[in-house]
């Protein structure tokens, strides 16, 4: 979740399969969310069920999109 809510715009933009113009729009939602995702973490909800390999490499690409 920290690479995706520290991930700016053309990060986004670099994931496979995410349409490009949609990434200013998912940014914002991200941070403004930002308060809301904050107080989960801290009462201790974290994602702990399996994650599927689409959504792993989706997380991945966010965390080091290549340019």
């Amino acid at each position: 979740m920290d690479a995706i809510r520290t991930a700016d715009t053309d990060a986004l933009a670099a994931v496979p399969r995410l349409p490009g113009a949609n990434a200013p729009r998912i940014a914002a939602h991200i941070a403004a969310m930002g308060e809301v995702i904050d107080k989960m973490t801290s009462a201790g909800v974290s994602k702990s069920e399996p994650v599927r390999r689409r959504a792993a490499r989706l997380c991945a690409a966010v965390a080091s999109p290549a340019r």
